[in-house]
């Protein structure tokens, strides 16, 4: 991979929106920009989680959950 998809998965980089964050953790983060717009603590987001989508029931990521919904459902 890339530089920059690296960097992401190790968490230096908001794995949104790219921004600078840190050193990595070794899994993907939110800066806490992003994670404010998802409604998810920065700190304690599980690297992993899913949620169900409110329309279809479907288990999804929560970091696309607006992907899911603008791509399925037309959302947003």
């Amino acid at each position: 991979m890339g530089e920059i998809a690296d960097a992401m998965i190790n968490g230096e980089l908001c794995e949104q929106c790219g921004v600078y964050i840190g050193a990595g953790d070794g899994y993907p983060r939110l800066c806490a920009g992003c994670a404010e717009e998802d409604g998810v603590d920065a700190i304690t987001r599980e690297p992993s989680g899913k949620v169900k989508c409110d329309i279809c029931g479907k288990r999804v990521k929560r970091v696309g959950l607006k992907m899911h919904k603008r791509d399925v459902h037309g959302e947003g």
